[in-house]
């Protein structure tokens, strides 16, 4: 594997991990946590930290590939993997290095915690569940692992792996978990990136989710032939991939899926550093009134385009109008405000 040393021993390295023990993003019960942290304070935590060194790198790269771990962006997920990622997050850092106007270059640090399927508990973390829909058995396994790595960018698909700054955690399995050699549930494939991609760019241009639907058999078919998937991806889209693939595009344009839909007006509407997702929405407000609990009963939002404000004074400027008021609008105000009265 070809590796820019050179950019390895001119970048800052990173500083010791500072996270907490058991990592509460870890989908656990209070008293499976318990449990994890008092091995850790029994036993202690493996984990080693990477020196930009070719031996150290390639012993760090030995450790991923024996652990079974993926790094997107560099690696693919074997789909019958235990391990899946609970966690991640990046940030940017500067190296000691200057790009061509002089300015420091940066390079993009991601953690990421991932968790055996063994040891998921469905009952618990973002998104719980009463039903289990993980494809490997709970076997009580209390494996995790912390992965910091150094990357080019800050984009999953763009990113280039520069190095392992550390692998930690508890990173053995427990006997139960590695005798469990079979999935309950079939695995959960992912979409192709090429194929979600072109999806995408479908989801933006507008296109009916039908023409969506022929359009991408059309081209997997010019892809991939009559092929429907491999191990690690699939070529056809399903009813999850619509959903994920509007989801993705309102993520794009601002609306942020997992924020209350007050909060995204707010955002949007506010008089302080306003953050819509398009221009014309601050061009079409004409008043905005939050609902405070105690300072006021009402959420209040008027818009008008200018198009439609040309309109109204076109059309409406000492003549009479006719206006329908069979709709009305109500966000989650309180049960006791009723829309007004029609007069």
């Amino acid at each position: 594997m070809p590796v820019p040393w050179s950019v390895f021993r001119q970048m800052r390295k990173s500083p010791p991990s500072k996270a907490e023990a058991v990592p509460r993003h870890l989908r656990l019960s209070e008293e499976e946590r318990r449990a994890v942290a008092d091995h850790i304070a029994a036993v202690g935590a493996d984990g080693r930290r990477y020196e930009y060194t070719p031996e150290d790198q390639d012993a760090a790269f030995d450790t991923l590939e024996e652990l079974r771990v993926h790094v997107p962006g560099f690696s693919l997920r074997d789909v019958n993997s235990k391990l899946s990622i609970q966690y991640s997050t990046h940030s940017s850092i500067n190296t000691t290095r200057k790009n061509a106007s002089g300015d420091p270059e940066t390079v993009w640090r991601w953690t990421r915690i991932y968790q055996c399927a063994c040891s998921i508990n469905n009952e618990s973390g973002f998104r719980p569940s009463k039903k289990r829909l993980v494809g490997w058995k709970k076997a009580g396994c209390m494996c995790w692992i912390r992965v910091v790595s150094t990357h080019e960018s800050g984009s999953v698909k763009d990113s280039c792996l520069l190095a392992i700054d550390e692998i930690s955690g508890i990173l053995t399995h427990a006997e139960s978990c590695t005798a469990e050699s079979t999935m309950d549930l079939p695995p959960r494939i992912p979409l192709h990136p090429e194929l979600r991609d072109f999806a995408l760019d479908l989801v933006r241009r507008h296109i009916p989710l039908t023409q969506i639907q022929i359009e991408c058999r059309t081209f997997s078919r010019s892809r991939w032939q009559d092929a429907v998937d491999n191990v690690n991806h699939r070529y056809i889209l399903t009813s999850q991939d619509s959903t994920s693939l509007y989801r993705s595009y309102r993520r794009e344009n601002g609306m942020m899926q997992r924020t209350r839909p007050e909060d995204n007006l707010d955002k949007w509407f506010r008089t302080e550093n306003p953050m819509p997702p398009i221009p014309a929405l601050t061009e079409a407000l004409i008043h905005y009134q939050p609902h405070v609990p105690g300072e006021n009963d009402r959420f209040m939002l008027l818009l008008s385009t200018p198009q439609q404000r040309e309109m109204a004074w076109k059309f409406g400027h000492k003549r009479q109008l006719i206006m329908e008021r069979h709709l009305w609008c109500m966000l989650r105000t309180p049960s006791s405000v009723h829309p007004p009265r029609h007069r």
